[in-house]
């Protein structure tokens, strides 16, 4: 009998804690994964779409989305973050900062982690955005952090990169730097690479804090880097596209493109993709840089791409989505969602693609 009532009893503490469990995390962060591929392991949107529904902010959206099982995640430069019902549209919580917010959330266990313009980095919980702690960088975080193994990493534009305790948001390091980071960080093995304004990509170690390699370029790096085949591929200010041995930094190759490059990169199978600010859309081989294709569309491309399976997906200026074979650069479809710019990377979870843009609303398309 005592036994029965043993089980009994861890069944139902079983059921209560999964019942308090916040849903399956399915996109954790921008640029997907810790490499920054732009990779996401999904069906993709095959169709020209439709608008399944719209949610209408302050301001315009420059953040990319971020997702769990139940609720898509995102935050304006209204100075709010935002939690939607994927289903619904309808909002779940808001929180708001003191002032403007263009980076990514960053979901990882039951907290989410966004940078503010007001110089703040804060910890929220998933599943009412209550705040949890903040940490103070003195000047505006642009940047989307990066979580891994308990620790927090992101940069600022006072100079400087941080390593925090993803916990409590007490500081483990800082790394001083020459510029301003917007650049959000890819991870690799030991090292934290990431690039500044003043044209210089870093490797850290994750640890200690200390420099591992530095490499300087021509330009200001807007981009954030990905990380493939023990490569650092990394779009530049000046025109270039660089390559970079990840654990050395040697340069590799460089490919001049028709402009300025400010989009961060995806790669599959041995391809990088990204697009400048005269419309053109490159697709390179990664080993030595060669035009594999390149599609022209009518405006800027701000939007960093998506992988999904065959398709890789991106936006510009004039409003335009686009949806291209990535083996070919043939269209697969073309939609005109909005008179305003599309300057985040289109994602797709549970059946349907997610954005925002410069006309004040987040959409859902099927």
């Amino acid at each position: 009998m005592k036994q029965v009532v043993r089980v009994g009893l861890l069944l139902i503490v079983f059921l209560l804690l999964s019942c308090s469990t916040e849903p399956q995390i399915l996109l954790p962060k921008y640029r997907v994964d810790l490499w920054n591929t732009g990779v996401q392991n999904t069906e993709p949107l095959l169709t020209t779409p439709r608008i399944a529904w719209k949610y209408k902010t302050y301001f315009w959206i420059f953040s990319s989305a971020t997702a769990d099982a139940r609720r898509v995640y995102f935050s304006g430069v209204d100075g709010n973050v935002y939690a939607l019902n994927q289903e619904t549209g309808k909002r779940e919580w808001r929180f708001i900062t003191t002032y403007r917010v263009y980076s990514t959330p960053t979901l990882y266990g039951p907290y989410l982690y966004v940078g503010s313009m007001d110089g703040n980095l804060y910890c929220l919980k998933r599943k009412n955005g209550e705040e949890v702690w903040r940490f103070a960088t003195g000047k505006a975080v642009y940047a989307s952090p990066v979580v891994d193994n308990g620790v927090v990493y992101v940069g600022g534009i006072n100079n400087m990169f941080y390593a925090l305790d993803a916990e409590i948001g007490t500081e483990i390091w800082r790394f001083p730097t020459d510029g301003k980071v917007r650049s959000t960080a890819a991870l690799l093995d030991d090292a934290v690479i990431f690039g500044d304004e003043a044209g210089f990509v870093y490797a850290v170690n994750r640890k200690t804090g200390k420099l591992k390699w530095k490499f300087q370029a021509q330009g200001p790096f807007l981009s954030s880097p990905a990380i493939a085949e023990n490569k650092v591929l990394i779009s530049g200010m000046d025109y270039f596209f660089y390559a970079l041995d990840a654990r050395s930094g040697k340069f590799l190759w460089r490919f001049q493109a028709d402009s300025n490059l400010s989009v961060s990169p995806a790669v599959s199978e041995k391809t990088v993709y990204f697009g400048s600010w005269k419309g053109t859309f490159y697709a390179l081989d990664v080993d030595s840089g060669r035009v594999q294709w390149q599609f022209k569309t009518s405006a800027s491309i701000m939007s960093s791409p998506t992988i999904v399976r065959h398709v890789v997906y991106f936006g510009n200026r004039f409003g335009e989505l686009f949806a291209l074979n990535r083996k070919t650069g043939k269209v697969i479809w073309k939609y005109k969602l909005t008179e305003g710019s599309i300057g985040a990377s289109p994602v797709i979870v549970n059946g349907k693609l997610f954005l925002g843009t410069e006309d004040n609303y987040f959409y859902a398309l099927e």
